[in-house]
């Protein structure tokens, strides 16, 4: 019982409605954790917020702040590919932050 919880393996699974909210999730939190270094202010904004938003989300009087806004755009960009596997695609995901988030 010596398995280490790996968050990111659902990036690797096919994407379907029962994982795209999670994939859209990490794919957001690994960008702006990455991004941090480029634009430190803007960039660490949106970052603490979305955290924070992350752990926050399922209690009933919390209001989701406009940094969550990143991660449901690229979840609706998922949705248009249901059925089809990230792993190929995952270079883009580590690519530098950069050049895929223009601010």
């Amino acid at each position: 019982m010596n398995q280490s919880y790996n968050p990111y393996k659902v990036l690797f699974e096919t994407i379907s409605f029962d994982n795209v909210q999670k994939m859209g999730e990490l794919i957001t939190l690994k960008t702006l954790r990455g991004s941090r270094t480029y634009s430190k202010y803007v960039h660490e904004w949106l970052y603490l917020h979305y955290v924070r938003d992350l752990n926050h989300k399922h209690e009933v009087d919390y209001i989701l702040s406009n940094a969550y806004d990143l991660a449901q755009t690229v979840i609706c960009f998922l949705c248009g590919f249901i059925g089809k596997n990230l792993e190929k695609n995952l270079a883009l995901i580590n690519a530098r932050p950069k050049k895929i988030l223009n601010f």
